[in-house]
């Protein structure tokens, strides 16, 4: 069961019925705290989520008349800030807690012209509830895409300290939700695109290159232009980008050559051009990428494909084009960016177009083989592990983010958490990065160790990206991580756990593989231990491990 704890300071009630509307196929708990407490009982919970909001009209009895009093803001700012810090401890200590959170809003007080003072809280208050927050909603972006008259009710704020219409909490519920679900299955991986009318306007086989819609000499070619953009720049962040048209491939191939545009089709790493049923289609991608379906976002025009793909393809997200061509760079900005992880950009994030190429020309190597045993031998497949340090944070924060099928507990790491873990001699991070004759596939292993000092370490983390999955290299890193932990921290046993998700099942026999024993099961967990002086692992592949102290 997934719990969640509400903490505002006004009444937003019904908020949590439309959040459980939203989020009804999910076994959750959502509680609620006293009216204007919001920082005692973020510091008491112990849910797996904590939402807060503050509104800008009560953070204190006197503010909304005070607001332009610098001192009287400074000491707001200092209090706010103070809460903040503090809960912060608080929550790094929980570990699994995550915070979500609104940013601090000047809208609601109704201010004809800027106010530094009120914006300078506002800055404040928006960086320090960040440092904290797993998520931060933009509610001034909320305010703005329904109106302060369509969200505000004036008269129930003063009677009851209820300001907000319910339609706007719905809305709010329902960017919730999606940074709910965004937190617990982590981010989409793939985008893929229909052609006409998605990337251009018009049918390319029917209207003609020529005839089509795209580039600045058109008000809505230059909506296309903008949205290709936007892929472009997804793909620079680490999202593969595919392609899945009813079209002539060799028509679309001359296209791309005679028409400038943004976009280039080598820029799509699967290009599924075909006149095959889009859902086969979006099937014969994820075995090219050796990727889930419920990583994947589907763009398309049409109405027909769209409940194709929802009724065959239920785990992929799917979106329509809006029907307001004008409206389309904003919608892909507000709907469908947020779905894809834009924040960080990494090394891996710049290569990955590569790796899935490289994991292409091996699938088509492979083919070679008679079974595959021979052709995994064939690879010479290299392992460098690593202990981590602060340049690694931001990819290995990532990997526990984007990480679901080798995933043993799929822990979500902000990373502020993983720089906490690093600098703490109590926990050992661990990556492993691995080549073959083929070429590098980056940093696709990773292990979280707690209470390294004790005597039973506890491997809190184990995860492995599916690019390098079935080749043998999990046994041979959890090998070498144990080795590490018993010749380093003088411990004998290390303990681990196993959480059941619908997308790691998988795993859920894997430290039984390697030798661990069961020692409990409860709810979705099972708890393991390993003797490591008895342990002897049998290891089926040659593969060429190398340690980085």
């Amino acid at each position: 069961m997934i719990k969640l704890l509400i903490c505002s300071n006004v009444t937003i009630h019904p908020f949590e019925d439309f959040l459980k509307d939203y989020l009804q196929n999910f076994n959750i708990k959502i509680s609620v705290g006293n009216f204007d407490n919001v920082w005692v009982d973020a510091a008491k919970s112990d849910c797996d989520f904590i939402f807060i909001h503050n509104e800008i009209l009560n953070l204190t009895q006197d503010y909304s008349t005070k607001f332009f009093d610098p001192e009287y803001s400074e000491s707001i700012a200092g209090y706010l800030e103070e809460q903040i810090e503090s809960l912060k401890s608080i929550i790094r200590s929980k570990e699994s807690t995550k915070v979500i959170s609104t940013s601090l809003s000047s809208f609601t007080l109704g201010l004809r012209r800027l106010n530094p003072v009120v914006s300078e809280l506002c800055n404040r208050y928006n960086q320090s509830i960040h440092s904290i927050s797993s998520s931060v909603i933009d509610f001034s972006r909320l305010l703005c895409e329904v109106g302060l008259k369509s969200a505000i009710n004036w008269s129930s704020l003063y009677r009851f300290s209820a300001p907000y219409e319910h339609e706007f909490l719905r809305l709010l519920a329902s960017n919730l939700a999606s940074e709910i679900l965004r937190l617990l299955f982590g981010n989409k991986k793939v985008l893929i695109v229909d052609l006409d009318n998605t990337i251009w306007g018009g049918i390319l086989g029917e209207d003609g290159a020529d005839n089509l819609v795209l580039g600045e000499n058109s008000p809505k070619g230059k909506c296309y232009e903008e949205v290709q953009k936007l892929m472009i720049n997804l793909s620079s962040r680490g999202t593969i980008l595919a392609v899945c048209s009813k079209n002539n491939y060799s028509d679309v191939e001359k296209l791309f050559e005679i028409k400038k545009m943004p976009i280039s089709l080598e820029l799509f790493s699967v290009k599924s051009i075909n006149w095959n049923d889009k859902p086969i289609n979006i099937k014969d991608i994820a075995k090219e990428l050796n990727l889930d379906t419920e990583s994947f976002v589907f763009l398309d025009d049409s109405d027909h494909e769209v409940a194709s793909v929802v009724a065959k393809l239920p785990n992929v997200q799917t979106f329509k084009v809006p029907e307001n061509i004008f409206r389309y760079p904003y919608w892909f900005r507000n709907e469908l960016l947020p779905s894809f992880s834009i924040e960080s950009n990494t090394e891996e994030d710049l290569n990955r177009k590569e790796y899935y190429n490289t994991e292409t020309i091996r699938k088509h190597a492979q083919v070679e083989f008679d079974n595959e045993t021979d052709f995994i031998a064939s690879l010479e497949l290299k392992l460098t592990m690593q202990i981590e340090n602060l340049d690694g944070v931001a990819r290995v924060a990532q990997m526990t983010n984007k990480t679901n099928q080798f995933n043993l507990t799929t822990r979500r790491y902000s990373q502020d958490d993983i720089t906490m873990m690093i600098d703490d001699e109590n926990y050992l991070v661990v990556s492993g990065n691995v080549q073959d004759r083929f070429g590098d596939s980056g940093k696709t292993l990773l292990a979280i160790v707690k209470d390294c000092l004790s005597e039973k370490p506890y491997i809190d983390t184990f995860l492995m990206s599916c690019r390098v999955i079935g080749k043998g290299i999990e046994f041979a890193f959890l090998k070498n991580l144990v080795n590490h932990i018993s010749e380093n921290y003088n411990s004998n046993i290390v303990t681990a756990e196993y959480i059941a998700t619908h997308k790691n099942s998988q795993t859920a026999d894997f430290y039984n593989k390697f030798g661990f024993e069961t020692t409990e099961q409860k709810s979705e967990s099972t708890y393991y231990s390993l003797i490591v002086k008895d342990f002897d692992p049998k290891l089926e592949r040659n593969i060429n491990v190398e340690f980085i102290y």
